[in-house]
């Protein structure tokens, strides 16, 4: 049986990149010293970037996408001037 956690952590590792998260500051705080105690390590403070990713942390939300790949792939293909629309292609029409 799957037990729900009260008090998840995460620690996310790529090469020599590290984020930490959890639900508590105390708890993360905990965690970077327990680190530090052990290795050299230079906190970065609130993650912004991590691998190619943008993280914006508001009002206890969190964003995470990539919009300057996404830039990117739209100027490859010559789409970058293009306008948005809802639906591109019109629901009804047969593909047949």
């Amino acid at each position: 049986m799957l037990q729900r956690m009260t008090n998840p952590f995460v620690i996310a590792v790529h090469v020599d990149d590290m984020i930490l998260a959890g639900t508590t500051g105390a708890k993360i705080a905990q965690v970077k010293q327990s680190i530090a105690e052990r290795f050299e390590v230079k906190d970065m403070g609130t993650l912004n970037y991590f691998v190619g990713v943008q993280v914006i942390q508001e009002g206890g939300r969190v964003w995470i996408g990539q919009p300057t790949y996404t830039e990117k792939v739209l100027k490859k293909f010559g789409m970058d001037n293009a306008k948005p629309v809802d639906t591109p292609v019109d629901p009804n029409s047969k593909l047949v």
